[in-house]
């Protein structure tokens, strides 16, 4: 190409290519010249037929691509990210947020394989299917955040061997099935906050050898194994805060590259604080554990033990009082008792009750052996 020809700005490192922008626009006028308002997925029939006239602007920025670098690429490989080892990359954007869409047919983004970032956010569905994906082998990033989806199916991804980042975060996920995400081979960041989560089967994360960053904060957990993440080797930023965490077991696996580890705002009473220097080898490892139910006494000896082993504690943000050790909130024993001695007096009004739903006998019979241990203490 001559130097007078048609050339990219100096210091424009990216070609983004917005599919949404004149699907909107046609999408509006359609819609005023018909008198009808799309709903539901019948929208999207809408920008797909709209956006045959883009797909040739499309091939016109492919075309100045190709002439520029002198060099010719097809549409499979649209996924490297340079162009005749220039500084140039081809970003394909398509934004179908906020349009009330609850599903999609088998067919509708196939014309679109060239696709690398496709946004689905704040729409209407309840459930995902891998027939949805099919043909976007390109895609890095994919959004469906804000949603009603309630599960993730088996192989529910298989269709998108390239994906970066997936974003299910505020929805009503509370079953994830395994092998959920199979073939995300490539994926690094998996969002999953504030959903509906109660537990992690054995085999849920076991595809995602190179996933990055899991944000499982504002869940439903109660128990957490670390041996449920053991094939997450490449993990570096795992969230867990906000949950309902009582127990984290820590053992029998490595987490090499793990650098942040976020358990706060949970109800951990105690942590083995010796383990985590065995499992979290990363010398920059650090662990929030701010919030939680320790008690003052335990806190003291995890502060101490994780000094002593040079484990890193990320700093409290509690005002230095009675009820806190370097800033990190714990309760005081006398609590801890009461605490206590009222969780017993729930426990044996449970169980009387259900003795007497049993055998009333029997349960008059508990009740005076415990009046009479009662006045013999006293």
């Amino acid at each position: 190409m001559s130097d007078t020809g048609t050339h990219f700005p100096p210091q424009t490192y990216s070609s983004i290519f917005n599919l949404n922008a004149l699907a909107e626009e046609e999408s509006s006028a359609s819609s005023k010249e018909n008198g009808v308002k799309e709903e539901g997925s019948q929208i999207l029939d809408c920008f797909i037929t709209s956006m045959e006239r883009t797909f040739l602007i499309f091939l016109y920025y492919l075309f100045i691509i190709r002439a520029e670098n002198n060099s010719t690429r097809d549409c499979s490989s649209c996924s490297n990210s340079t162009v005749n080892n220039e500084d140039w990359t081809l970003e394909i954007k398509l934004d179908l947020s906020r349009k009330n869409l609850s599903k999609l047919n088998d067919k509708q983004l196939l014309p679109f394989s060239c696709l690398t970032e496709l946004n689905l956010s704040r729409n209407n569905f309840q459930s995902l299917s891998s027939s949805y994906f099919k043909g976007l082998s390109n895609l890095k990033y994919l959004k469906f955040n804000r949603n009603k989806i309630e599960r993730i199916i088996e192989s529910c991804f298989v269709n998108l061997e390239s994906l970066e980042m997936l974003d299910l975060s505020r929805n009503t996920i509370s079953v994830i099935e395994d092998s959920a995400f199979r073939s995300l081979n490539q994926l690094k960041k998996l969002l999953l906050s504030r959903n509906s989560i109660a537990e992690i089967r054995n085999k849920t994360f076991n595809d995602l050898s190179d996933l990055r960053e899991l944000d499982l904060s504002y869940n439903n957990l109660s128990f957490v194994m670390t041996t449920m993440l053991r094939k997450l080797s490449s993990l570096e930023t795992l969230n867990l805060s906000n949950n309902k965490i009582v127990i984290f077991s820590v053992k029998d696996v490595i987490f090499p590259r793990l650098l942040s580890l976020n358990l706060s705002s949970n109800r951990i009473p105690f942590i083995d604080i010796d383990m985590f220097n065995i499992t979290f080898t990363n010398e920059l490892f650090s662990v929030d554990i701010n919030c939680n139910q320790f008690s003052c006494t335990a806190l003291e000896l995890t502060l101490k033990t994780a000094e002593k082993i040079y484990v890193k504690l990320v700093p409290g943000v509690e005002v230095h009082n009675k009820r806190s050790r370097e800033g990190i909130f714990c309760i005081i024993e006398r609590e801890s008792h009461t605490l206590n001695i009222i969780m017993t007096l729930v426990l044996i009004t449970i169980i009387l009750a259900l003795l007497l739903c049993i055998d009333r006998s029997m349960g008059y019979r508990f009740i005076n052996k415990l009046f009479c241990c009662f006045k013999t203490c006293r």
